[in-house]
């Protein structure tokens, strides 16, 4: 990602290069190994998904361009702390002292470490990171409420066709189009968007 932005290219592009790319090959894989098909709720409740998750994939995007990358991979990986404590709060899971504990130490460590290098922050950039673990978050509750036992790899088929079309309707709306200026830019872009997706697979 770091590589791609720093090429010229901007989050909206990235995000939706790595949207339309993800889909191909998500599209490929399940034509190759078909998936039970979801029921029609479950199927909206997945393109719902998709707009949280488009915010999650833009604002971390978002955070790795403003910010130096461990920092904002760091700031991001709070999302299962916050998880934890969201689905004690709402009573989906219980939290034990030992999870209490574990995640102020967390916290604290985070505050340390963002607090270590000032000068290289840039408050947007922890803004977009937590933004971006809050949608992980809100994703990840929703699905144990209302998909659990559903097809992981046809909610994530839904969730990224919802998110690609609201990139692809920015990108139009704002005529938008800024890719990287380098061919190892595009190299990395390429290949930002297959692993992701093979990752998931």
């Amino acid at each position: 990602s770091k590589v791609t932005l720093k090429a010229g290219a901007d989050v909206l592009t990235v995000t939706t290069v790595r949207g339309v790319l993800g889909l191909a090959v998500l599209f490929v894989w399940l034509r190759l190994y078909p998936r039970p098909a979801l029921t029609p709720r479950a199927t909206w409740i997945s393109l719902g998904l998709g707009v949280l998750f488009a915010g999650n994939v833009f604002l971390l995007f978002k955070a790795i361009e403003v910010i130096e990358v461990p920092i904002a991979i760091l700031t991001y990986f709070v999302y299962p702390l916050i998880t934890g404590l969201a689905a004690a709060a709402t009573g989906l899971e219980k939290i034990t002292w030992r999870g209490a504990v574990a995640a102020v130490v967390a916290f604290l460590g985070l505050a340390l470490m963002i607090g270590a290098h000032p000068t290289a922050l840039a408050v947007a950039g922890i803004v977009a990171a937590l933004a971006a673990a809050v949608c992980r978050v809100a994703i990840l509750l929703i699905t144990r409420a209302t998909l659990l036992g559903t097809d992981a790899l046809q909610i994530t088929w839904y969730s990224m066709v919802s998110s690609t079309v609201l990139f692809v309707a920015a990108a139009v709306a704002t005529l938008n189009w800024q890719p990287p200026a380098t061919l190892a830019g595009w190299a990395a872009l390429i290949v930002l968007s297959v692993a992701i997706t093979t990752g998931i697979l």
